[in-house]
């Protein structure tokens, strides 16, 4: 496929992804917030 856009990116969809501390913090915040609008919604 020369020439062309559609050639291979070079990502490998199949990779183990590692899950740091980070991570969880980062879903728990999001989580928080999202609790925390919906209360104002409700509430407010």
């Amino acid at each position: 496929m020369g020439g062309t856009i559609l050639t291979a990116m070079g990502f490998n969809p199949h990779r183990q992804t590692r899950r740091g501390p980070a991570d969880y913090v980062l879903v728990a915040a999001a989580l928080a917030v999202c609790v925390a609008l919906v209360a104002w919604a409700l509430l407010g």
